[in-house]
């Protein structure tokens, strides 16, 4: 495999999966990206777009949200436009206006296997995620799905800590580490010099002394300068250390949306919601998302990766300017993971391209690390296809004072 490169964000999926919307659509509705699930799994030969954001869901958004913000739980109808310009990166250091009100949180850090004083730790997976189908399974569990064809039964069934439903960390980026050493140093790396990443909008934090609390979601395109790092010289924005940011509000990083994280280019209808989202003290959890997406790239392509069952929490700082104990999780369909990973077959290895077979190990892997159903349930009569994945971040507060759109992916294949 080549490196991994280091970027997290909500991929658009609608690039691959939805037509594009036009005034008369305004925000395409659920069925259609639903219903393109296939362009996905089937592996879309144009790869997605920048990193994005798709999902929704839950109950009507309070008044905060933002004018026709989508809340019938479609992804909307965001694509890229060829028609509009594009850029590798973007230079937000200028002293141009905010373009979205509110609180706007980016993840400056993730934990896969770390703890969260940062240590190395191949337990982290166990502490990392939800209790997804609501209950603690271990090897002698009856009530779970039958694993796959030469799965190791002891590992698909033992959860993490109260019954912590994490697969993929579990049993896949042990895997990634070995074929790729270093992937998620460098990962925080790039995040801690600006690369593209995951926003949490939260519109009405400020006024809020608990309670309903919406929020949105967007990604980041890369900033063309190194942001600069916290005071302490570490690789992270968001962590306890560096709770005030910069010297406080006055220096927040500046970010650029990514333009196919948003209907249209309209910053007030994006594409991830959490009309559900409660803020309790200082902890902020979205609730049930029914469908967002995540882009881990890999060298020169984009895992598209989409998620059910989707939760977010995170704690934030007494300032809010800053956010840790972060989470994120939802539920993989294997088969869904498994096309896509054949899409970007040539960032795995180049020989794949020519000799296709080269990742037929690879993939089985894949299949023998489902955990649970695609829908987030266990049934003994059927056999597990679908994988849990929870991975833990920090964020810090940041302005967002323009909008980009970065070019689609090259082909890993070179067109083969």
């Amino acid at each position: 495999m080549k490196r991994v490169t280091t970027v997290l964000g909500w991929a658009i999926a609608c690039a691959l999966l939805a037509p594009a919307c036009s005034e008369e659509e305004g925000g395409a509705g659920a069925a259609a990206a639903t219903g393109g699930a296939g362009g996905a799994s089937g592996g879309a030969a144009g790869g997605a777009g920048a990193s994005g954001a798709s999902g929704g869901g839950g109950d009507a958004a309070a008044s905060d949200a933002p004018a026709d913000a989508p809340t019938d739980g479609g992804p909307g109808c965001a694509t890229f436009d060829p028609a509009q310009p594009t850029v590798s990166c973007l230079d937000v250091a200028g002293g141009d206006p905010e373009v979205v009100a509110g609180a706007v949180f980016a993840v400056s850090y993730v934990y896969v296997d770390e703890d969260r004083d940062r240590q190395k730790d191949p337990d982290a997976w166990r502490k990392l995620g939800f209790d997804v189908d609501g209950q603690a399974t271990d090897a002698s569990s009856a009530n779970h799905c039958a694993p796959y064809g030469g799965a190791d039964v002891a590992s698909v069934k033992t959860d993490g800590d109260s019954g912590i439903d994490n697969g993929f960390v579990k049993s896949l980026a042990p895997v990634i580490s070995g074929l790729s050493s270093g992937w998620v140093e460098s990962w925080n790396r790039a995040l801690a010099q600006g690369s593209g990443t995951i926003l949490v909008r939260v519109p009405g934090l400020d006024a809020s002394s608990g309670g309903a609390l919406p929020a949105y979601g967007y990604s980041s395109v890369e900033a063309c300068t190194d942001w600069p790092l916290p005071p302490d010289g570490g690789l992270d924005a968001g962590g306890a250390d560096a709770a005030v940011g910069e010297g406080g509000t006055g220096s927040r990083r500046a970010v650029a949306l990514d333009r196919t994280s948003v209907c249209e280019g309209d910053v007030e209808r994006p594409l991830w919601s959490a009309p559900g989202g409660t803020l309790t003290g200082d902890r902020w959890a979205s609730g049930v998302v029914p469908e967002a997406f995540v882009a881990i790239p890999l060298s020169d392509a984009t895992l598209v990766v989409r998620l059910r069952s989707v939760r977010l929490e995170m704690t934030l700082s007494a300032d809010r300017e800053s956010a840790t104990l972060g989470v994120l999780s939802g539920v993989v369909d294997v088969e869904e993971l498994v096309a896509q990973l054949i899409r970007i077959k040539g960032a795995l290895t180049q020989l794949a391209c020519t000799i296709p077979s080269l990742i037929d190990g690879y993939l089985e892997t894949v299949r023998r690390a489902a955990d649970i159903l695609p829908d987030g349930t266990q049934d003994p009569t059927k056999t597990c296809a679908g994988l849990t994945l929870g991975l833990g971040f920090d964020a810090r507060r940041v302005d967002v004072r323009a909008v980009a759109q970065t070019p689609l992916p090259a082909d890993t294949c070179d067109g083969g």
